[in-house]
């Protein structure tokens, strides 16, 4: 079902409150209350059998008696009235209903008859158990919560009703305005991410505010999520961060993952910014409205005093950012400036207290001319000689058009009154205090990270075809038939190798004896370890070993775990593992692997290995597919992530896009812990594994993220007999879009983007090109690689988030013309809507685009009539006969099944 028709929720005309009430305290007392108060334009229906009116409005004694058909239905009645009202509704007309009722626990049956009503009659449904719904902008307060909000720019959405109604309040005395107010209740129909898919292409919302408990569609949330965060800032607080999961399940304990870990993990891969309280949910929220983007982390701090600086300079350091270090002529700027002969790099800079509005205007235009600055905070406090306001607007013209953002600290002034005017007129956030500041800077710096995270589309590589596949499905399976979930030394060693993880050359022995003659067979140094996977602290000094440099050592290292093997309970016969090491100078023991989170399906966990491994916490998550950088960003985020860079960082890096890739590619496995992974300037490779398998994964377990689906490249020859790649759109492909558009004639332009550009917008470009291939696919036919490749065609469809509808545009560079690109495009993007299910595509066409008309017709599409608000534009739609769907959204193996 369309987003748009939640149209009626936001932009009603009418509005029916049932259950509306004389009786103050009772919920439609106050649902009604707050529909008068807040002064909506449109009709208000009271219904109530048992009154003739309502706080002083005609009320009707049912639904079925209402003189207008209502838009919206706000519900107030005992759940067990419920499905026959909605039914009723959905008979008249009426398209959305909030069920505002409560006290839903074990009406099971109840919520089954209400869900199944809306669906029968296409009504979308708000709860049960909403605040309801609040659209300052139309006055439009259809809740029950005791405030009217102001309006304004940013849009709260919520799993809360105490959360809405305490932050209600509270944005109100702090004189902060919503474009919405949404509070999603228990969701039985309309979810989060239906409510974010809306909020993405509302213009009067900036921003975006979440509140989350839990979520029960995952991957559609964090689509939606991901496709607001490109458009918008989006800001989360979640309640319930308790719970964790286990790893690999062998008799040996093990920490478990806490969900919360993965929580962030994936807010942080959709490019949302997570927060941990009100008060910074909302600094945030004003920071980012004036800076959205920054171009590195290196931050120049100046001011009329030290002590002020130096405050926050040690808290943006705490928080990773870095203190700029600046060149010759910007130092010797800052030394003319300052009275106090400030310029040094690394430092905050001291105009001394008669720094006036002269010598900042001189500080901030050189620190912004200067490269290595990215982000400037300027700061001031009270001073006689250089008044707060005079300061300011030498700021503000110092800083007109510059690229560098730019942040502001007025002590005693900066939360209100004419400085503040000053700087939010020049889109400059100001603070009161140091520490405020200082956050602010780390709130963009963490906003910028998680959007170039947002940004990057990991391309799974496809199989190599040379049989290896299919061994490892048929070792994964014969262990499931034999009734082992745990594979075994050799088994595991197979997989990892076929993944192209590094494994330890080794060899498998059952004595000491046979220990010592097997290393020196390998060369010397070697590791040692037990083998049984149900033999418990194997990692510790006793369990296992390393760097063992002659036979003698091997063979007492080998007694000794012999030794311990035999203390516990065991029925299978002793083996030991003696693998061949490369010693390289400094080394490092890490851990990696995999598991399954409940919501969020398969993530990727990394952190110390060895005994360490056993410490709670010691880790980060990241949900896969991981490329190069989103590793390294994985890497960077541990406490000794410099540490592994500096020994052999690539290595490790490589080693988990590989993991990642073997997660992806064989759905079967469950579980794995690679641990000890030893990291010298040889590179990285793995001592010891665990990996435990099931029958594949089921459907709620599936990747929450869907990577480039290189499956759907193919080659094919044009009129010229020349060849051309179609491949899905990557993040990378925004040079080439734009150098294409280039070769489009005014004429070309005006057919497809229904008027004359002298270029097409970047958000347009942004939309098109950076997109979430779980719900929307563009299609580019591309001509040589590298750098010299040339974007020759684009045709896209964007399929609505409910309906099994899509609608397309396709754009032909106009030098290309003649070679049949048009039709292979729109064969490509109705072969791709046949395979995901879609039973039509529909499209809009200028009346005079005749060539794209005859394709149209060509290829079964038919004419519906002329579009309602433009009439040169015709509505097109194919219908698509169904066929046997071959899972394109299931991966399987580089080429999802």
């Amino acid at each position: 079902m369309s987003i748009s028709s939640l149209d009626p929720l936001f932009k009603p005309n009418v509005v029916a409150v049932v259950g509306a009430s004389n009786n103050p305290g009772s919920l439609g007392f106050s649902v009604m209350e707050n529909m008068l108060a807040g002064k909506f334009r449109g009709a208000i229906l009271p219904v109530n059998s048992k009154c003739r009116s309502v706080q002083g409005v005609l009320c009707y004694p049912s639904v079925d008696n209402l003189p207008l058909v209502p838009d919206l239905a706000l519900l107030c009645t005992p759940p067990q009235t419920v499905p026959a009202l909605i039914e009723s509704l959905g008979r008249s007309g009426t398209r959305v209903v909030v069920v505002m009722t409560a006290e839903w626990d074990g009406e099971y049956s109840q919520s089954y008859k209400m869900l199944a009503a809306a669906k029968a009659h296409g009504v979308r449904l708000i709860g049960p158990n909403s605040t309801g719904i609040q659209v300052p902008g139309i006055g439009l307060n259809a809740g029950w919560i005791p405030t009217t909000p102001r309006p304004g720019t940013v849009a709260m959405l919520s799993q809360s009703g105490s959360f809405t109604a305490g932050v209600m309040q509270w944005a109100l005395a702090e004189g902060i305005g919503f474009s919405h107010v949404i509070s999603a209740g228990d969701a039985l129909d309309v979810d989060l991410g239906d409510f974010l898919d809306w909020l993405a292409v509302d213009h009067t919302t900036r921003a975006v505010v979440l509140f989350i408990r839990s979520l029960k569609e995952s991957r559609k949330f964090l689509s939606a999520a991901r496709a607001v965060a490109r458009l918008k800032p989006v800001l989360a607080i979640r309640a319930g961060r308790r719970g964790a999961f286990s790893t690999v399940t062998d008799g040996e304990p093990r920490p478990e993952i806490e969900h919360d870990i993965v929580f962030d993990a994936a807010l942080r891969r959709a490019g949302i910014l997570r927060v941990y309280g009100t008060d910074e949910l909302f600094e945030a929220v004003e920071t980012l409205a004036c800076v959205r983007q920054i171009r590195g982390e290196r931050v120049a701090i100046v001011g009329n005093g030290s002590g002020p600086g130096d405050i926050a300079a040690d808290i943006i350091v705490y928080g990773g950012g870095k203190l700029a270090v600046f060149n010759d002529a910007t130092r010797a700027v800052l030394a003319t400036a300052s009275s106090c002969g400030s310029g040094r790099s690394g430092e905050p800079i001291d105009l001394g207290r008669d720094g006036n509005p002269t010598r900042y205007g001189l500080a901030v235009n050189a620190l912004l001319q200067d490269p290595g600055v990215d982000v400037l905070l300027v700061m001031h406090t009270p001073n006689v000689s250089a008044p707060g306001e005079a300061v300011a607007e030498a700021v503000c013209g110092a800083a007109k058009g510059r690229k560098s953002a730019v942040l502001a600290c007025w002590l005693g002034n900066g939360g209100s009154g004419r400085v503040r005017e000053i700087f939010s007129s020049a889109g400059i956030p100001c603070y009161p205090t140091p520490d405020k500041a200082a956050h602010g800077f780390l709130h963009l710096a963490r906003y910028q990270r998680n959007h170039d995270m947002l940004m990057q589309v990991p391309r799974i590589l496809p199989r190599t075809g040379d049989g290896r596949d299919g061994v490892v499905h048929e070792l994964i399976y014969g262990c499931l038939e034999a009734g082992r979930n745990l594979l075994d030394e050799a088994e595991t060693a197979q997989v990892l190798r076929t993944a192209g993880i590094p494994v330890l050359d080794t060899l498998m022995v059952a004595d000491a004896g046979e220990a010592a003659a097997a290393a020196c067979k390998l060369g010397f140094p070697v590791a040692l370890r037990l083998a049984q996977p149900t033999v418990a602290r194997r990692f510790t000094v006793a369990g296992s070993s390393i760097n063992l440099a002659s036979a003698e050592a091997v063979r007492t290292s080998a007694e000794t775990m012999l030794a311990i093997r035999d203390g516990q309970e065991s029925g299978m016969p002793a083996r030991l593992v003696v693998q061949k090491m490369t010693k390289q100078g400094d080394t490092i023991m890490l851990a990696a692997g995999m598991a399954v989170d409940p919501f969020f399906g398969p993530v990727v966990w990394f952190g110390t290995g060895g005994v360490a491994r056993r410490l709670p916490g010691d880790y980060v998550v990241a949900l896969p597919p991981l490329n190069s950088s989103l590793a390294s960003e994985l890497i960077n985020r541990t406490r000794f992530g410099q540490l592994a860079a500096s020994i052999g960082g690539e290595g490790v890096r490589d080693l988990l896009v590989a993991l990642s890739d073997m997660v992806i590619r064989i759905p079967e496995i469950s579980a794995i812990e690679l641990n000890p992974i030893l990291l010298d300037g040889g590179g990285a490779v793995v001592l010891d594994a665990r990996m435990s398998v099931e029958r594949q994964l089921a459907e709620e377990r599936r990747l929450a993220i869907r990577p480039y689906p290189v499956e759907l490249e193919e080659t094919l020859k044009l009129a010229d007999n020349a060849d051309v790649l179609l491949r899905p759109v990557r993040p990378e492909d925004e040079p080439a879009y734009a150098r294409m558009l280039e070769h489009l004639t005014k004429e070309d332009m005006r057919l497809r983007f229904w008027g004359v550009f002298h270029g097409v917008p970047m958000s347009v470009r942004s939309q098109l090109i950076h997109i979430d291939y779980d719900r929307d696919m563009v299609f580019v036919a591309v001509r040589g690689s590298g750098d010299a490749a040339e974007i020759l065609g684009m045709v896209n469809i964007m399929a609505d988030p409910r309906a099994r509808e899509g609608e397309y545009g396709v754009v032909i560079r106009s030098d290309c013309k003649g070679l049949r690109l048009g039709r292979v495009l729109m064969d490509k993007m109705i072969r791709y809507g046949r395979e995901r299910g879609l039973d039509a595509i529909n499209g809009l066409v200028r009346a005079d685009n005749e060539p794209m008309l005859r394709l149209c017709r060509k290829l079964g599409f038919v004419v519906l009539g002329r579009d309602e608000e433009e009439d040169d534009i015709l509505k097109l739609r194919l219908t698509l006969e169904r066929v046997e769907s071959q899972g394109w959204w299931k991966y399987d193996g580089g080429a999802e099944s």
